[in-house]
């Protein structure tokens, strides 16, 4: 099977076309690895050498996997530099970790992992990977492949985030996804703000798709708590709104960039969120909402409806919310379904670093046990 390794700096418009083609016709959607986000975060925030991706060919040149990466310093997981799919700017705005694949998942996981073996020295002879799915299809055939090839593995981490998947539930409103109790509260909250943006019984609150460009976001943004002092508003980063501004547009070019907004007959908006799409796929990206309505919730009622907008419509399988559950814990707490990923260092090769991996791994839980034996004492 050939390979390479390309940086995204280098990328000729033949790879932009391959790569392309290849998100369209994904095992499993991730658009955090698609050109028109990665492109946009390289130039933007990229370090060093920067992004890079490595690929798995066809016999015919088309690309059958790709998997981002960053070189890294040694860390707590490997102690010397090594490829990662976590590094600083792949960290920082990426929140999913499952390549690319196309076709049968088992046989292009098989290809990558053969990628990723035969440019081992390339990439450090070890591999980070972040925030893989542990059940959906991509993932599973990663981690199906790397068990099949008895990597020395470390496992560092593990989540289970909110998500909406909407293929088993088919909802008909928001309150077939929350309990009655909830849906009790949430009734009143909407009616109040409902009340508080001017609306009446003939005149509700609605989310609806915003006629405004990304630029009114950024505004509105800017206008909420995350435009206060160190906010994490994308006007106030260097190159964060023009970064923004260029993914979300690259998206929206294709029908996948959705801005949504709360408000009533568009009237005042207490809520706005940016979503991209792939496939029958959703991710919760960006929101905001008006500091004039926080008393209502507007937040929890905005992503409340964003849940009915994707998943009643009929068009999307899953609403992935790519908020960290332990951040997050109370949100959380409010979608029925978990997207559950892994994260894990894999060793590449030759023997010696299956082996120098294992006995860290091993040396890291006996570290844990007497830790816990402490604290019993």
């Amino acid at each position: 099977m050939n390979s390479k390794i390309i940086d995204v700096s280098a990328l000729s418009s033949d790879d932009l076309e391959r790569w392309r083609a290849l998100a369209e016709d994904v095992v499993e959607p991730n658009v955090f690895y698609e050109p028109e986000f990665l492109l946009p975060t390289h130039q933007h925030f990229g370090e060093g050498r920067g992004i890079r991706v490595v690929v798995a060919l066809s016999p015919d040149g088309s690309w059958l996997a790709v998997l981002p990466f960053e070189s890294v310093p040694g860390d707590t997981q490997w102690p010397f530099a090594h490829a990662s799919n976590a590094g600083p700017s792949l960290y920082e705005y990426t929140s999913l970790g499952t390549p690319l694949l196309r076709g049968d998942p088992a046989e292009s996981a098989r290809a990558l992992l053969e990628a990723l073996v035969a440019n081992r020295s390339a990439l450090g002879r070890v591999f980070t990977f972040h925030l893989v799915t542990t059940t959906r299809p991509g993932g599973r055939a990663l981690l199906d492949e790397i068990t099949r090839r008895r990597c020395a593995v470390h496992v560092w981490g593990s989540s289970e985030r909110a998500a909406v998947v909407a293929a088993d539930r088919r909802p008909t409103s928001w309150q077939d996804l929350v309990s009655t109790k909830r849906a009790q509260v949430l009734r009143r909250r909407l009616r109040q703000l409902r009340d508080a943006l001017g609306g009446d019984e003939q005149h509700p609150v609605a989310l609806v798709r915003s006629s405004q460009d990304v630029d009114t976001y950024l505004a509105f943004e800017l206008g909420s708590w995350k435009g206060g002092d160190d906010g994490p508003a994308f006007a106030r980063r260097d190159g964060g709104a023009e970064w923004w501004r260029t993914v979300f547009e690259g998206f929206s070019a294709r029908g996948d960039g959705h801005l949504l907004e709360l408000t009533v007959d568009g009237g005042q908006t207490a809520y706005m969120g940016t979503f991209l799409s792939s496939g029958r796929s959703v991710f919760c990206m960006y929101d905001a909402y008006a500091p004039a309505f926080s008393s209502f919730s507007p937040g929890s009622l905005g992503r409340l409806l964003v849940n009915e907008h994707f998943s009643v419509s009929g068009a999307y399988d899953l609403l992935d919310t790519c908020m960290d559950p332990s951040r997050y814990p109370d949100q959380t707490r409010h979608f029925p379904d978990r997207v559950s990923t892994v994260s894990l260092t894999v060793a590449l090769g030759p023997w010696p670093v299956h082996e120098a991996l294992r006995l860290r791994t091993t040396a890291g839980r006996a570290v844990h046990r007497l830790r816990d034996r402490l604290r019993q004492d």
